[in-house]
């Protein structure tokens, strides 16, 4: 078999099996000609919903996957979004999705439709090994909203670009979904994206749905990898691909490394938008002795409250005019370096490991970090936990 699995994981398998694999042939990662971007809006599905279209409208035979965290949102969400796009432009083609839900006949034949590109569905000879019952129609499947279901299988040499709605819930997530674009090499470096949309909520509701594992080891290892890729791609302080490299291969280390370029946010210096530049004694300030001051605020009232003393918090000069995106994405890094944490309410934690919680029942504290002498503090008072964050 062909897979993306690192050593510590190979020997849990093997640990499952009690057998060891006969033969492992390690081989470099293949992700350095796709770009990868991270852009977070306020309204993540409408950013990407204009995004498809324009690219749509750019080269009408590209084949797009929309990934999702959740089933119910790439088939009653993603699906009729993209569907008003395929009419605007008047493109013929369809949106099928392909999620958990979809048994095997259903994803063999998405699979194969999504392969194919428009030619080889209106014109496969009658002797071609791919040829087919004139009753079985395979659709042209121009946009595929998809959960995990699709890293696995899914390949069109058309596929130049996946949009992801949320969070990749690992690192294992992030570089197959990357992979499914640039199949056939046949467009410039960089040509090929990857791009996660991120908000707040997206973030917290893939927290929730964490949080409602039934199986607390299992719920912990899967809230390492969340924040694994919440600090890889919000606070890189490398390349990202060559941190991926590193994250996956054996004996691969940081200073053998050469950075991508400009294929990633950490390369093409688009990072330090996430947030925009933050006085960083003055939100300490704020935050400590107004926000956190005895109180265990929601996510929401943390957002309000940072905009409600933008002025204060922000450079003269960088202080977000009218998109909500520099908000959220402040939230964000906060949370990839420590310094905010998420956590149940008190009413509520009798629900961990159930279905019964909601993004309401989330609140907000900061997070502790050891110092320098091994003392447990607050994070947000040390200095080494703001490394990522653009500040003064």
């Amino acid at each position: 078999m062909s897979a993306t699995l690192r050593t510590i994981d190979q020997k849990t398998i093997s640990a499952l099996f009690g057998d060891k694999p006969n033969f492992i042939l390690w081989m470099e990662m293949t992700r350095r000609r796709i770009t990868i971007d991270v852009l977070i809006t306020g309204n993540p599905t409408a950013a990407i919903t204009k995004r498809i279209k324009k690219d749509l409208k750019k080269d009408p035979s590209m084949k797009i996957i929309w990934y999702t965290n959740s089933k119910m949102k790439a088939e009653e969400s993603l699906v009729p979004a993209a569907e008003n796009v395929l009419n605007e432009l008047k493109l013929p083609g369809e949106v099928i999705p392909l999620t958990g839900g979809s048994g095997i006949m259903d994803k063999v034949f998405v699979t194969d439709a999504f392969g194919r590109v428009a030619d080889e569905i209106d014109n496969d000879p009658a002797d071609s090994p791919h040829s087919v019952d004139p009753i079985y129609h395979l659709p042209n499947i121009v946009v595929m909203p998809a959960t995990s279901a699709a890293n696995c299988g899914v390949s069109s040499a058309k596929c130049y670009r996946s949009y992801r709605l949320g969070p990749p819930p690992s690192m294992y997530d992030l570089v197959q979904e990357m992979g499914r674009d640039d199949r056939v090499g046949d467009l410039p470096p960089g040509a090929n994206r990857y791009k996660i949309h991120l908000s707040v909520p997206l973030f917290v509701s893939l927290y929730v749905r964490v949080m409602s594992v039934t199986n607390k080891a299992e719920r912990n290892k899967q809230l390492v990898g969340n924040y694994e890729v919440l600090t890889a791609i919000m606070i890189p302080t490398t390349c990202q691909n060559s941190s991926m490299e590193v994250y996956f291969e054996e004996d691969s280390e940081e200073e053998t490394k050469h950075p991508c370029g400009d294929f990633c946010s950490y390369c093409s210096g688009r990072v330090q938008n996430h947030s925009g530049k933050v006085k960083k004694n003055t939100t300490i300030d704020l935050f400590t002795s107004d926000l956190f001051n005895g109180k265990s605020p929601t996510f929401g009232e943390v957002l309000k409250f940072v905009k409600a003393n933008k002025r204060k918090i922000y450079v003269t000069g960088f202080v977000p005019k009218t998109l909500a995106g520099q908000f959220h994405g402040l939230f964000l890094q906060l949370l990839a370096a420590g310094i905010l944490e998420l956590d149940v309410e008190t009413a509520q934690t009798k629900n961990v490991g159930l279905d019964k919680l909601l993004s309401k029942h989330i609140v907000v504290k900061l997070g502790s970090q050891n110092t320098e002498e091994g003392v447990s503090g607050l994070a947000i008072l040390q200095p080494a936990a703001w490394v990522g964050i653009t500040t003064c």
